[in-house]
């Protein structure tokens, strides 16, 4: 007999596959959301499940931050941002909560960092949208605007993201040193000169007093003069030295 809706059974390796990806799934972290009603035309947002004082921690915890008013004002924010174009408050629940999954992946340390994962998260929407309005778009005219400011808002999009690293420290800064000459009664440290950051966590600013120039890498010994009881490279004490001419090859 047929099978009425047209499926076929998984075969055994698509069944592992299929058991695997749901193990995985399992094990990603749960995100925040929110459910959207509409009474007398007033937009009320609410915990999905019956534990509203866990969801709303949930919320400020993806938000980063403690502060109620910050949380609504955010949530309200988001939910102007995802609405669908002319749309009713409260009619695009799923497209909200997707922007708190964004958010929640991203994981705002703070405030600041919160401002910054909406502003990605309006970008990536807005930008997603441009895109399907310029490949559904029949006019040549308007697929080249849609088309260029979908463009516009990748390259903000990337661009935010290194912001994000920045305001984490997690750019990695080193100096590269093509040409070192060392006189009599000196020392040199022949080597890569890094200042590496501290990216890859939730809020691993440089704290206040912490300085800037780290050590040199590892491994690497330091060359010294003849003199091994130099001081270091001299600094010149005095004024009115000649320059120094460029080197050539003779």
């Amino acid at each position: 007999m047929a099978n009425k809706s047209n499926k076929i059974d998984p075969g055994p390796r698509t069944a592992v596959a299929n058991a695997e990806a749901a193990t995985r799934v399992a094990e990603r972290p749960i995100r925040a959301q929110v459910r959207l009603s509409t009474n007398d035309g007033q937009m009320t947002m609410e915990s999905p499940h019956t534990d509203a004082h866990g969801n709303l921690a949930l919320v400020k915890e993806t938000l980063g931050t403690a502060m109620t008013d910050f949380a609504a004002d955010a949530l309200t924010s988001l939910e102007w941002m995802t609405r669908t174009r002319g749309g009713q408050a409260g009619s695009d629940e799923s497209s909200l909560n997707a922007s708190l999954a964004i958010i929640g992946a991203i994981g705002p340390a703070d405030e600041l960092e919160s401002a910054l994962a909406m502003q990605m998260a309006g970008c990536h929407s807005l930008g997603l949208e441009m895109i399907a309005r310029a490949a559904q778009t029949e006019s040549h005219h308007n697929m080249i605007q849609y088309g260029n400011l979908a463009v516009k808002l990748q390259r903000t999009f990337a661009a935010q993201i290194e912001a994000l690293a920045r305001l984490r420290g997690g750019a990695n800064q080193s100096v590269r040193v093509e040409h070192v000459h060392v006189h009599a009664g000196g020392q040199a440290v022949v080597g890569n000169v890094a200042h590496p950051g501290g990216g890859g966590g939730r809020g691993r600013r440089k704290t206040k007093g912490q300085p800037d120039a780290q050590a040199a890498d590892d491994g690497v010994p330091a060359l010294r003069s003849p003199n091994e009881e130099g001081n270091g490279v001299p600094i010149p004490g005095y004024i009115g030295q000649e320059a120094v001419p460029d080197a050539r090859r003779e």
